[in-house]
């Protein structure tokens, strides 16, 4: 396959494996509602990421990043620090504007250890949407099928956000942004259908006792399709003249030959084998044609067996009016009170994305969490569908509480907004007459502004469709619902140094340090729910069970009750004998050889922070 250059990638490359470390801290005051299981995140994306690991790796349904578009105009920053001297220097060229001639490679270089994360992090079933435009999608396709696989690209949505377009665009006003998808693993991924238009469900004009339905014709409309290529599908079908059954044998009922043909009588074949065509025979109807002859169809129902609505597949071409740039900029400003975020992504864009993922338990990651929108969509499809979706979002600018978080608040809680109320003053129908008379309109309209004078701010007049119009406009102090749910707001916590924690200096919660001793041990996230920190359990994985022996106090760590002593080996020993049990220690005081007699084995803190688990 080929891959994407570009300046520093042998810098970055595995630049994710080196991102230190940072428990998330829990900010009780900044958290919201009743469901602590949603996160916010204020920190740093890459370093955010890192942090979700233990817990989240490989759980992940549904990545939705909308990344910096690289124009050369949003004055975004590369802050990573690798160890390189070019990159260290590219710290010294911040922001990245247009005239910076390394701006592609700097923008790759941020982007390549975050989609590193963001695979591990996704399910084997999960699914990746990026929205992106012009300056930078065919790289970041790219970059994707290297991190990915080629196989793992399911193909690219163009949403129609901008239908104005953009007219400070040089050449062509662009109307539209990418949506690139990718999955975790292909052979594992399925996206629902998309709801039928009503143009679509207008074509169902037939009904019988299962419901309506449409005709589709079963004959192959594609020629390459015919005798030569599947003869296997080209057999002749017999049809009842009297009912239209359709049957694989003639006999007395079924007398009516049908074959197919093309409008010119040129042979095709049948969408159906013969065995499928006998196992669904009751789907089948054959019509009479004009000429004479028999066409054979296939019933194509509105609704399934278990009575849900059918669907169809999801188009690549996205044009849906509530897909509309200047409506999600309203939506932010509705709940914010103000004009707070430049360009933000349309709630329906990803509640669009989101209603491709069966999974109504989803847990979905937006790593770039800008004004929070992705939130607001998971609650808003949440209230619809009655799902129970979850969602993690990490945004490192400081308005990640004042902005990201508060729109969510605000989501979660109702919130007061200003709208417009209209009231029709005045409706006359404009004819050659009329307008002969213009004066005396004007001044019924003037007579309406007078009697209506304080009542309304504004007083519109307005012709359309051949009649004038007079509304007045009044703000009026309106309130939204809140939608319910809550999240935990979180920052980043000091990185794990081991030079730290053989010091005091900085001792992480048992919980984060078992977290992150269990990931990077086993290569699999810590199942929070099985830890037992009272007797230091942290869990099952395939090859072990991992205990630890730790407290956040550098005393009980300097003293004898933090070793691996014989009585606490047998103890934990006795526990199962299923599979060796792993435990993490600051010392032991008992032979290796009799650990590995009870099944037993010591890694020391805080040296064994390795992978011990071998792929």
């Amino acid at each position: 396959m080929p891959e994407l250059y570009f300046k520093g990638k042998e810098f970055v490359y595995n630049h994710h494996l080196t991102v230190p470390f940072r428990p998330l801290v829990p900010d009780p005051a900044k958290s919201c509602g009743d469901d602590p299981d949603n996160l916010i995140i204020q920190g740093d994306n890459l370093q955010a990421l890192k942090s979700l690991l233990p817990r989240y790796a490989g759980k992940v349904d549904l990545v939705f990043i909308d990344p910096p578009y690289n124009t050369g105009n949003e004055g975004w920053a590369y802050n990573d620090n690798v160890n390189s001297p070019l990159m260290k220097e590219w710290l010294d060229g911040n922001p990245v504007n247009a005239e910076d001639m390394l701006r592609h490679d700097k923008w790759l270089c941020m982007m390549w250890p975050r989609l590193k994360l963001l695979h591990e992090l996704l399910s084997e079933h999960g699914i990746m949407f990026v929205t992106i435009d012009d300056h930078e999608g065919h790289r970041l396709e790219s970059m994707l099928e290297e991190v990915f696989g080629s196989q793992s690209n399911l193909g690219r949505i163009v949403a129609r956000l901008n239908p104005k377009g953009r007219h400070l665009d040089k050449f062509f006003a662009k109307t539209h942004e990418y949506v690139l998808v990718f999955a975790k693993d292909a052979r594992f991924t399925a996206l629902s259908g998309a709801p039928k238009t009503e143009k679509m469900i207008a074509e169902y004009k037939e009904e019988d006792a299962d419901g309506r339905y449409r005709l589709l014709e079963l004959r192959n409309r594609n020629s390459a399709f015919n005798p030569k290529t599947r003869p296997n599908l080209y057999f002749p079908l017999y049809v009842s003249p009297k009912t239209g059954d359709v049957s694989t044998k003639r006999d007395s009922a079924h007398t009516g030959e049908a074959l197919p043909l093309d409008s010119k009588g040129e042979p095709t074949c049948w969408t159906w084998s013969i065995p499928k065509v006998e196992a669904d025979r009751a789907l089948l109807v054959g019509r009479k044609t004009g000429d004479g002859g028999w066409r054979v169809f296939r019933k194509d129902y509105l609704q399934t067996e278990d009575g849900a609505d059918s669907t169809t597949k999801p188009k690549t071409i996205w044009l849906d009016a509530n897909l509309n740039m200047d409506l999600a900029r309203k939506t932010v400003s509705e709940v914010m009170g103000r004009n707070a975020f430049d360009f933000p992504k349309p709630v329906a864009l990803i509640q669009k994305l989101i209603e491709l993922v069966p999974n109504q338990d989803a847990l979905i990651l937006d790593s770039f969490g800008g004004s929070g929108t992705t939130a607001h969509a998971v609650l808003a499809q949440n209230a619809k569908d009655g799902g129970n979706r979850k969602f993690i979002l990490v945004e490192c600018e400081a308005y990640a509480d004042t902005l990201t978080a508060e729109r969510v608040r605000r989501v979660i809680e109702g919130y007061q907004y200003t709208g417009t109320q209209h009231e029709e003053l005045l409706r006359e129908k404009l004819t050659f007459s009329k307008l002969k008379q213009a004066n005396k309109l004007l001044e019924q309209v003037a007579l309406v502004e007078k009697q209506n004078d304080g009542r309304f701010d504004a007083i519109n007049s307005t012709v359309k469709d051949g009649e004038l119009i007079v509304t007045g406009e009044k703000a009026v102090k309106k309130r939204a619902e809140g939608l319910g749910g809550g999240f935990t707001y979180c920052t980043l916590g000091d990185k794990l140094e081991l030079d730290d924690l053989l010091t005091g200096k900085s001792l992480p919660a048992f919980a984060a340090f078992g977290g992150y001793l269990f990931h990077t041990a086993t290569g699999q996230p810590l199942d929070a729910a099985k830890v037992r920190e009272a007797d230091g359990y942290l869990g099952e994985s395939a090859q072990y069970h991992v205990w630890l022996v730790y407290k956040p106090d550098l005393d009980f760590l300097k003293s004898r009750d933090a070793a691996l002593t014989l009585a606490l080996a047998e103890k934990i020993a006795a526990t199962d004998k299923d599979k060796p049990h792993l435990v993490f220690a600051p010392a032991r005081f008992v032979p290796q050889k009799k650990l590995l007699e009870l099944g037993v084995e010591h890694a020391p803190l805080p040296y064994a922070l390795y992978r011990i688990e071998k792929d």
